[in-house]
């Protein structure tokens, strides 16, 4: 997970997105993850895709990482900027995209996913000119805390 989210920060970089990272030190507590690796990487690999595509066309091209401890959960907290409005209710649904044709997959199969992981949660929301995913990922211990 490290590594995916390093590349994905430095992808970002490269076309000069201004990115604020915000890391817990409390994550060392941590050992694994309750759910299927694979699935988390898919899941933050398609979260980073969509926040660099739209913070890059946005004015602001800005780009925000946050993660902590939160309840037995990891959180991640991805923020960006966007340039056009969309409606937040759908961004879920199959098909639906900015992006144009050929795109609004990714999300639709999230969602699916989510739905069918009791040890992960998501929420989106928008705030001012930001969008904002919460992901949550039930964890394992080291020592039990």
């Amino acid at each position: 997970v490290r590594y995916l989210i390093y590349y994905k920060l430095t992808k970002a970089e490269e076309k000069n997105l201004k990115i604020s990272v915000n890391v817990s030190g409390e994550l060392k507590k941590v050992i694994d993850f309750k759910c299927d690796i694979n699935i988390l990487l898919d899941m933050i690999g398609e979260y980073f895709d969509n926040a660099i595509y739209a913070s890059n066309e946005s004015l602001e091209k800005q780009l925000i990482l946050d993660l902590f401890l939160e309840n037995d959960k990891i959180v991640f907290i991805i923020t960006n900027t966007y340039k056009e409005k969309f409606d937040v209710k759908s961004i879920t649904k199959n098909g639906y995209t900015t992006k144009g044709n050929g795109h609004g997959f990714g999300l639709y199969e999230i969602d699916k996913i989510i739905k069918k992981n009791e040890f992960i949660n998501c929420n989106y929301e928008v705030i001012d000119n930001y969008f904002i995913v919460n992901l949550s990922i039930n964890v394992i211990f080291k020592d039990n805390k």
